[in-house]
C-alpha cells in the first residue's frame, strides 16, 4: 500500500490541483509507474463467466490497455476519436449491447496521441453511464500537468466516484520515467480490491523513489519549468508544421 508519507502526498496534491479530498487510507494506493496498473488492471474487474466481458478504449491510444485487456481474455471494443466529434468517443454510438458486456471502460484525457483535454460534462456522461450499466471508469491522466492555456480537469472532481478510478503518475509530471512512481486513486471499494489484487502481481515503489516522490509531488517549481520546456518546443513545432501546411487541428 506505499508509505503513510507518499498516499499523504498524493492526497494532498490532488486537494490542492482538484480541489478533491482523499482519505490517504481509502482512496490512494502507489504504483510502480502507471504502465503496469494500467496493463494489469482489466485482470481486477473483469468477470467473464459472468458476461462482463469486454473492454472498451479509444483509438488511437496508448496500447498498453489493449494489450492488458488483451492478456486477460476481453473482448476490446475500440472507439474512434474523430476531429468531427472533438476527439472524443461519440457515446450515443455504443449499442446498449455493449454497455451491458462492459466490464472496463479507458478514457485518456489530455490525450495521448491527439492532445485534446475533455471537459467535466464528458466525465459526468460517462461516469453515468457506468453507474447505469454498473461498469468501471478507469481514466488515464498522466498528462494532466503538461498543459500551455487552462489546466485540464480531473475525473477527480466529480461529487461520486462510484465505479470510478483515475491513474496519474510522476513520468510526465515530472520527468521522473525512470523512477517508476504513480497512483491509482477514488473508489475506495475499487482501491481495497486493488490492495488485495497488486501484492501477487506488483509492487510499491522502492523505499527511496517513494521518498523522492513525496517530494516531487510537493513541489510545483520544477513542473512549472517542465511546462515552460514543452511550450518553447510546442511554439517552434507548430511554426515549422505551419510553413510546411501541416495543419494543427487541436
Amino acid at each position: 500500500v506505499g508509505l503513510p508519507e507518499l498516499r499523504e502526498a498524493v492526497a494532498g496534491w490532488v486537494g490542492r490541483r482538484f480541489g478533491a479530498t482523499l482519505d490517504p487510507d481509502l482512496h490512494v494506493i502507489p504504483t510502480l509507474g502507471s504502465k503496469e496498473a494500467i496493463f494489469s488492471f482489466a485482470q481486477v474487474v473483469l468477470d467473464i463467466a459472468g458476461g462482463r466481458d469486454t473492454v472498451v478504449l479509444t483509438e488511437p491510444g496508448y496500447p498498453v490497455g489493449v494489450r492488458g485487456a488483451q492478456f486477460a481474455g476481453a473482448r476490446v471494443e475500440e472507439l474512434p476519436l474523430l476531429e468531427q466529434n472533438g476527439f472524443l468517443p461519440d457515446l450515443d454510438a455504443v449499442p446498449t449491447e455493449t454497455w451491458r458486456r462492459t466490464a472496463l471502460f479507458w478514457v485518456n484525457y489530455p490525450n495521448n496521441p491527439t492532445g485534446v483535454t475533455a471537459p467535466l460534462a464528458f466525465y459526468e456522461r460517462v461516469a453515468a453511464l457506468a453507474r447505469e450499466h454498473d461498469f468501471v471508469l478507469a481514466s488515464d491522466e498522466a498528462y494532466t500537468e503538461l498543459w500551455f492555456a487552462e489546466p485540464p480537469v480531473s475525473a477527480l472532481q466529480l461529487s461520486d466516484w462510484a465505479n470510478l478510478v483515475v491513474f496519474n503518475t510522476l513520468s510526465k509530471r515530472s520527468s521522473m520515467t525512470g523512477y517508476r512512481s504513480g497512483f491509482v486513486a477514488g473508489d475506495p471499494l475499487l482501491i481495497a480490491a486493488l490492495k488485495q489484487f497488486r501484492p501477487n502481481v506488483g509492487t510499491a515503489p522502492q523505499e527511496f523513489v517513494q521518498r523522492a516522490s513525496v517530494v516531487a509531488w510537493g513541489d510545483e517549481e520544477h513542473v512549472e519549468r517542465a511546462r515552460a520546456a514543452y511550450a518553447e518546443k510546442r511554439r517552434l513545432f507548430l511554426d515549422l508544421f505551419e510553413r510546411v501546411g501541416l495543419r494543427d487541428a487541436g
